[in-house]
């Protein structure tokens, strides 16, 4: 049902040329002297001194040029009264929260929310853009908490393109929310849309030689099939899904030529093989740091600075481990952290 067409039509143009359904009240706090420097006030001449009065309204305020008062306007300056603004008894109502179908595929748009007012007049909620309103019925489920749906039908609408309303709530005076965005988009029911990555991330630098990516996506269309990682020249390896619309993939990466940009793509397809914008996957493989495996004797691991020797003994350099009292005695050293080096059965080069 159209509910307050006009006043709706008023609020969502008000985003583009601001309009005050209540006057606006601003005060200011100064000398007279200062009042009447900045127009808020004027100075006659009365017998040997002055008398202070307040701009429009005359209203005598003072013969002292150094004396504080506050006056307050409502119009805009061209009229000031003495004393503060008085405090506004009526508030706005609010949108505490509410959410939409932002892609209409059965044109029917859907808007779920909640709104209060404090002041407790809370009068409804519309939905709608600068020439049609709907209302949004709904209850009081909490104290002061109106919740409600707007189940619009928008069979007329251009599908395909951004339709841009607005989200108000009126009180019992007709006093309304700030403007809520509901910008969305119909689909053509009849075409098949290309499905979209929504969203994701990958380690761009692969240190232990997986290529993880993470990430979510959707079909309009409600036929998302799969996503796809890898060289966009080659098939790719499909990702596993979490829940429908999320995926992760891992993928070995380890045999790939080390520290250069690799640039691969993530996609996802439908089922009707229609596939989406590919999105960039550059990452850089690094080659793993491997210890240090050496064999030789005892002696040369000394001359090298890989053991120590003492008299005919011979340790391990930082393990201090024992290698034994004979300098022609093969040993195999790995050096585990720098300048540490173990007994080891690693495979050193010949």
């Amino acid at each position: 049902m159209k509910i307050k067409n006009a006043l709706l039509a008023t609020a969502v143009a008000a985003v583009i040329s601001p309009l005050s359904a209540f006057a606006q009240c601003d005060q200011y706090t100064s000398s007279l002297d200062e009042h009447v420097a900045n127009d808020r006030a004027v100075a006659q001449s009365f017998f040997y001194t002055k008398m202070y009065k307040a701009k429009g309204s005359l209203e005598t305020l003072g013969y002292i040029g150094s004396s504080v008062a506050t006056l307050n306007t409502t119009d805009g300056g061209d009229n000031f009264q003495k004393g503060e603004c008085p405090e506004e008894t009526n508030h706005a109502p609010e949108i505490i929260e509410y959410t939409y179908t932002k892609t209409v595929k059965d044109y029917q748009l859907v808007v779920t929310g909640k709104a209060t007012d404090v002041d407790g007049n809370l009068s409804s909620v519309g939905v709608g853009n600068a020439a049609f309103g709907w209302n949004c019925p709904g209850l009081y489920l909490e104290p002061n908490v109106f919740s409600f749906e707007c189940v619009v039908d928008v069979p007329n609408l251009q599908v395909d393109v951004l339709n841009e309303w607005y989200l108000v709530a009126f009180d019992a005076e007709d006093k309304m929310s700030e403007h809520n965005e509901v910008f969305f988009t119909v689909i053509d029911p009849t075409v098949n849309h290309a499905p979209e990555i929504v969203s994701y991330e990958y380690n761009a630098v692969v240190t232990d030689g997986i290529l993880t990516v993470t990430g979510s996506a959707d079909d309009v269309d409600g036929n998302l099939d799969k996503v796809i990682v890898g060289n966009p020249a080659t098939p790719g390896i499909e990702c596993t899904p979490i829940i429908p619309t999320s995926f992760e993939c891992s993928v070995d990466v380890s045999g790939m030529e080390k520290d250069v940009e690799h640039e691969w793509a993530i996609a996802a397809l439908d089922t009707e093989g229609v596939i989406s914008e590919l999105k960039d996957v550059k990452f850089t493989v690094v080659a793993e740091d491997v210890n240090t495996c050496v064999r030789a004797s005892n002696q040369s691991h000394a001359d090298a600075g890989r053991a120590i020797s003492y008299g005919t003994s011979f340790f391990a350099k930082g393990s201090f481990q024992y290698l034994g009292a004979n300098g022609v005695v093969l040993t195999t050293l790995e050096e585990t952290q720098e300048n540490y080096w173990v007994v080891s059965d690693c495979e050193a080069p010949m």
